[in-house]
């Protein structure tokens, strides 16, 4: 399924040193990105040259845009952060405009879900609900959905509307004696 709309190869968080925060792979079964040490030097690679690309432009730490690079035959669309980049990695003739919009929905997700800016020990302290966003959005790399208002919907696990919006009937914000007030718990605080 190569250059398929839709069929993304991995989601790879690396944090400024080049340290895998996340990465999941898809449908790499028979490509260079099978293996665990491959997969760990493609994301060496990935630093390097996203630090390449990144040096030539003013305020490249925190531009908050979508940047673009080929690596081994795969396009990766990029973002970085103060302390982290994500990547979205997509075979070479993949339609790019996608994998960024990925990528913007990414962004707007954990942009609500942190609250207080995405940045690594966000993205660390919450981390079952950084793989619950992913796996809303892709199912074996083919992408599910693009609006963000409807990934959080899905991991809403307060029972609570997001944007901070006035919580349903008969429910508080506060801690409760007696477990949570729904199946999940409080994964974002």
């Amino acid at each position: 399924m190569q250059g398929c709309v839709g069929d993304v190869k991995g989601v790879v968080v690396l944090d400024n040193e080049g340290r895998k925060i996340i990465g999941k792979y898809y449908n790499a079964t028979g490509t260079p990105l099978e293996s665990t040490q491959s997969q760990k030097s493609f994301e060496r690679q990935l630093f390097l040259k996203s630090n390449k690309q990144a040096a030539g432009k003013a305020n490249a730490v925190v531009s908050f845009e979508n940047d673009i690079m080929i690596v081994e035959n795969y396009v990766a669309v990029f973002r970085c952060y103060s302390d982290m980049t994500i990547f979205i990695i997509g075979h070479c003739e993949d339609n790019e405009l996608i994998l960024g919009q990925l990528l913007d929905c990414i962004h707007e997700c954990f942009d609500r879900i942190f609250r207080k800016g995405i940045e690594r020990r966000a993205l660390i302290e919450n981390m079952s609900g950084v793989i619950l966003v992913i796996d809303e959005l892709l199912d074996q790399g083919i992408i599910m959905h693009l609006d963000a208002a409807t990934i959080l919907s899905r991991i809403d696990t307060q029972g609570k509307g997001r944007h901070g919006q006035a919580e349903l009937a008969g429910e508080t914000t506060g801690p409760t004696s007696s477990g949570s007030q729904s199946s999940g718990g409080s994964l974002f605080a």
